[in-house]
């Protein structure tokens, strides 16, 4: 139940019990979790981004 209601509001569960102060929204997580699955070498370049300015 917890865990569905936290789907509902696109949030973490952490946040929702209170674990973290951070909230992560839903769409957040599943784009690091998509970043997780890549080879090192692509991960480097995305996180090599946000530096680009």
């Amino acid at each position: 139940m917890t865990t569905q209601l936290a789907e509902a509001l696109e949030v973490s569960l952490d946040y929702l019990v209170r674990s973290t102060d951070v909230l992560l929204k839903k769409n957040i997580v599943s784009k690091i979790l998509d970043i997780q699955k890549l080879k090192e070498n692509d991960r480097q370049h995305v996180f090599a981004l946000p530096d680009t300015n």
